[in-house]
């Protein structure tokens, strides 16, 4: 027998209950049907069989303001790309799920932009391939874009700038070599959408050229 108390549970964690507007108008709607029964006119439906489509209209409605409940609370957003001028790698991933979580809860894209072939998964961190054949001037860009309820990280302007006082120097956790530095950075953008971004420079301390080359193709990400 299907347990029915975790498939209530599972419905009210993962679709919340429909507004109380939504509601007052699908009870409006039924009692406004109800009452047209004892209004003058031809009888095209016996008076026996008029309560049974009474209900089953009852049903259709509230069933149909559920599901716009449903529909407005999933989450949704819009995969970043990169440009690839410039002699930039580039790609992106659909929208989707975040782990174990449902698309009511939160959801997540990811894009990544390399001066060097990409080699690794879109939200590997570290991109250990990568990192492996990236030069003392490469940069590596790794950003995942998502919703979630409720919200993360601290509002802020969107796309960002990278300055040389937020990058790290030195070794990473779990990657071999030293000589690099990245900046990690989390921003969320006035529209709820939180874009979490990993650069990396294969110097322990970039250039200023690297500097604005990561910029550059920063500022080029959409949306």
């Amino acid at each position: 027998m299907p347990n029915t108390e975790q498939i209530e549970q599972e419905l009210h964690d993962h679709y919340p209950r429909p507004s109380s507007a939504a509601t007052d108008r699908a009870r409006a709607a039924v009692m406004q049907a109800a009452g047209e029964r004892t209004r003058p006119g031809p009888r095209l439906v016996p008076r026996g069989r008029r309560r049974p489509i009474l209900v089953m209209a009852g049903v259709v409605i509230a069933l149909m303001a559920a599901g716009v409940a449903i529909a407005v609370s999933l989450l949704n957003v819009t995969p970043p790309r990169f440009s690839s001028a410039g002699g930039w790698h580039v790609g992106s991933t659909p929208t989707h799920s975040c782990a174990d979580l449902s698309r009511g809860r939160c959801v997540m894209a990811s894009a990544w932009a390399s001066t060097v072939p990409y080699r690794d998964c879109p939200n590997c961190v570290p991109p250990h391939k990568t990192l492996a054949t990236l030069p003392p001037d490469g940069i590596i860009i790794q950003l995942t874009d998502g919703r979630e309820r409720p919200a993360y990280g601290s509002r802020g302007s969107w796309p960002t700038r990278i300055r040389a006082s937020q990058v790290t120097s030195g070794p990473f956790e779990g990657v071999p070599r030293t000589n690099l530095s990245y900046a990690q950075l989390v921003v969320r953008s006035p529209h709820d959408v939180e874009h979490f971004l990993f650069i990396w420079f294969g110097r322990a301390h970039p250039t200023a050229r690297q500097l604005a080359r990561a910029n550059a193709e920063l500022r080029t990400v959409r949306p």
